[in-house]
């Protein structure tokens, strides 16, 4: 992310889904054939594609580790097999305007991998994990300036963040030369 001048940055709060989503969005309907969802995403480079109703409303998603394990693992034809019968559904879905942090939040809670952007309720962009986790120095940023514009002092040595040993989600980390670690990772090391 780019500095932003003074004045922007005391009116950032957060880094937005709209931020950082993919769009537009690639899409197929759940009638279409597995085979022509494979050959789509293989053109356009993806991992997923978001599928649509008759009604041309989002009704969920198709993931390659779909394709690979409710299809192909099955022994089932991809172009017999329609895609309704094995996509993953329904889709989960978070405005375009909500914190990056709570949609990681949401899809670790749903243990889902891509979330659906929308706004006023219409499908605009999809965000993956990578997406979020790539942008994690940007939210920390945004956070460093908050607590710099807020003067907030930190009332303990813990750090909300991934840990630089196990790379696993942690609110309690501490730096330790230069590096964060997690509790588990602490005591792992005697540090």
């Amino acid at each position: 992310m780019k500095d932003a001048p003074a004045s922007t940055r005391r009116q950032r709060e957060f880094v937005t889904l709209s931020e950082i989503m993919n769009a537009p969005v690639v899409t197929l309907r759940d009638d279409d054939m597995v085979g022509e969802a494979a050959k789509k995403m293989s053109a356009h480079r993806i991992g997923s594609i978001i599928i649509l109703n008759g009604s041309h409303k989002p009704v969920g998603i198709l993931t390659e580790r779909d394709i690979v394990t409710r299809c192909v693992a099955q022994g089932r034809d991809p172009w017999k097999t329609k895609i309704e019968e094995i996509m993953s559904h329904p889709l989960i879905s978070a405005d375009e305007g909500t914190d990056a942090r709570k949609a990681f939040d949401l899809m670790r809670l749903r243990k889902i991998r891509r979330l659906g952007v929308t706004r006023d309720d219409k499908l605009v962009g999809i965000v993956s994990e990578r997406d979020l986790l790539e942008a994690m120095p940007g939210i920390y940023e945004v956070m460093v300036e908050k607590a710099k514009i807020e003067n907030v002092e930190p009332t303990t040595n813990y750090y909300d963040g991934f840990c630089d040993e196990c790379g696993q989600w942690s609110d309690r980390l501490r730096e330790i030369d230069g590096r964060m670690y997690c509790e588990d990772c602490r005591a792992d090391a005697g540090l």
